[in-house]
């Protein structure tokens, strides 16, 4: 698990927003595809972020000033309008007097291990960005998840911006239920919690517009 040390505190992912996602996609880029496709199958099951469901991973490297300046050039990768320090000592140093000193500090180092992970690998950056923030998720900047209904979180029906006021983890989450189900048109798919999510016509008409129908079970001609 990453972690942020300052000024003798310690910075977890379930206390800093920007570590959790940097760790979600750190388990991601480390994972092995069959670690992957068993995190896909227990998202399916009980409806919660993939990389919830991968192994822990020691950190393989430190955030360094590469990073930062990689980060300053590509702030929107990160759904960040723009980064007003040249480093994270620096951000850390605007932050502390509304945040106060050791939680500035400990913002910093999570946005620049945030930063470092998403320079390695911006294909598991956008997975994890779109698991856990995907606010700042951006069809413009972001690496474009499959559009497998089948993936569940990890496709391009949980992104903000795929058909704007229906695609979201919601609906993701209920295709790749009737994907594996084999429901083709099912107007809903209910959750573990007992929720029905609906899968309206227009999206229907996407999935067969997009050929995907056999994602369902149904064969062409037939």
């Amino acid at each position: 698990m990453l972690t942020v040390e300052f000024q003798g505190e310690t910075g977890s992912p379930g206390m800093l927003p920007w570590l959790r996602v940097a760790d979600a996609c750190h388990r991601i880029r480390l994972a092995s595809d069959t670690e992957r496709r068993r995190a896909s199958e227990m998202s399916w099951v009980e409806w919660r972020q993939p990389s919830s469901y991968l192994p822990d991973r020691e950190p393989d490297g430190i955030p360094s000033s590469e990073d930062w300046l990689w980060l300053r050039d590509r702030p929107r990768l990160l759904g960040i309008d723009r980064i007003p320090a040249d480093s994270a000592a620096g951000l850390a140093r605007m932050l502390a007097p509304s945040r106060g000193i050791t939680r500035a500090g400990l913002d910093a180092l999570a946005l620049a291990a945030a930063a470092r992970e998403a320079r390695l690998d911006p294909v598991s950056w956008s997975l994890a960005l779109l698991e856990w923030d995907p606010r700042r998720w951006s069809h413009d900047v972001q690496a474009t998840p499959g559009v497998e209904p089948a993936l569940g979180w990890w496709s391009v029906w949980a992104t903000p911006d795929w058909m704007p006021g229906l695609s979201g983890p919601g609906l993701a989450l209920a295709l790749a239920d009737l994907a594996r189900t084999g429901r083709y048109r099912c107007d809903h798919a209910t959750g573990p919690d007992g929720r029905d999510h609906p899968a309206p016509p227009d999206v229907w008409d996407r999935i067969d517009g997009l050929g995907l129908a056999g994602s369902f079970g149904i064969v062409e001609g037939f």
